[in-house]
């Protein structure tokens, strides 16, 4: 198969298992798969508001309701397991750990036992932004607001990563432009050409050589640079290039068992930072190379039991509830 034309189900299973070889190995690869997850959620949401929230009795209380419960029930799910298989294999409780329970804040506080909260305490953010992001980039376009939209935006990104790196503050505007541009992909309509995604793909290699043959530029690919802000800085860059295969990865057909694919990544996202550390106590040691592809096995082995078990089920129910905010009248309709 064609790695270009891969469906954007598979290509979230691939970012997710980017994540998973980050924790497991030196490879730095894990966080500009999370930028470009911040793209991929940006068409998305940004899609699934302008062509179905919107036109609901209740816009707003049903997408945040709906996209809430999408990333928190399976969430508080692996963080309870999480939390109640710590304490039997350690029989240590940090009850500060219940902190990131809400999801909203970790970017910020850190305390996070599953280890990718931080990501997700960012998505939430953009969701209680997204409305106004829609209304402002559903103006028609002209030089002039396009200009000022894009000036503000930088605005918004500069002061984001001021409160990063002085004050620890993590939000939503240091990452505001990786949203903006996957809404921008839906909501302008774009088509990228095959070949255009895969002279993207090839930059985004071709950076990843010339920054490994810096010396000093390549503990960005390795091991880190020991700051975890200049890290995810430049993974933002880095991320960049691939907007182009993103918006022709998005418009890839997506069968039944892609989107099981793009499902599926979610669990893994979320299980595997805490088996890492179960592993390890278990252990009393960092895993050997063989140990880590076996918990690499089995990271996929429980992410669709998982998914199978939890998501599944957490996702028909969330379903129901919004099926019935919208079933009941509002005031104008009583």
């Amino acid at each position: 198969m064609n790695l270009i034309r891969l469906g954007p189900g598979a290509f979230r299973l691939i970012l997710a298992m980017a994540v998973v070889l980050e924790h497991l190995s030196r490879f730095m690869i894990g966080k500009p798969a999370v930028m470009i997850f911040f793209m991929l959620s940006g068409y998305w949401v940004m899609r699934m508001f302008d062509e179905k929230y919107s036109k609901t009795a209740r816009p707003l209380q049903t997408f945040y309701v709906s996209r809430f419960l999408r990333i928190w029930l399976l969430y508080a799910a692996v963080f309870l397991i999480a939390m109640a298989a710590h304490w039997v294999f350690t029989g240590k409780a940090d009850w500060q750990d219940w902190l990131a329970l809400p999801i909203f804040g970790v970017a910020t506080h850190g305390r996070d036992i599953i280890g990718v909260t931080w990501s997700l305490d960012i998505e939430l953010q953009f969701y209680l932004c997204l409305p106004l992001l829609w209304a402002i980039m559903r103006q028609p376009v002209s030089p002039a607001n396009g200009s000022t939209f894009v000036f503000v935006l930088l605005a918004i990104w500069a002061l984001g990563w001021f409160l990063t790196i002085a004050y620890g503050i993590k939000t939503v505007a240091a990452y505001l432009p990786l949203f903006a541009a996957g809404a921008a992909i839906y909501l302008l309509k774009l088509h990228v050409s095959i070949r255009a995604a895969t002279v993207s793909t090839a930059l985004f290699i071709l950076a990843a050589i010339a920054v490994f043959a810096i010396p000093e530029m390549r503990p960005y690919l390795i091991y880190g640079s020991g700051d975890v802000s200049h890290d995810l800085l430049f993974a933002f860059f880095w991320a960049l290039l691939l907007v182009p295969f993103v918006a022709f990865n998005v418009r890839q057909k997506s069968g039944s068992f892609d989107r099981h694919l793009g499902n599926l990544s979610y669990s893994v996202y979320l299980v595997h930072f805490p088996l890492r550390g179960l592993g390890r106590e278990f252990l009393g040691r960092e895993s050997t190379d063989p140990e880590k592809l076996l918990l690499i096995a089995l990271t996929l082995l429980v992410s669709v039991a998982v998914y199978v078990v939890i998501d599944m089920r957490c996702e028909a129910w969330r379903r129901r509830v919004v099926r019935a905010m919208n079933a009941r009248p509002t005031t104008e309709q009583a």
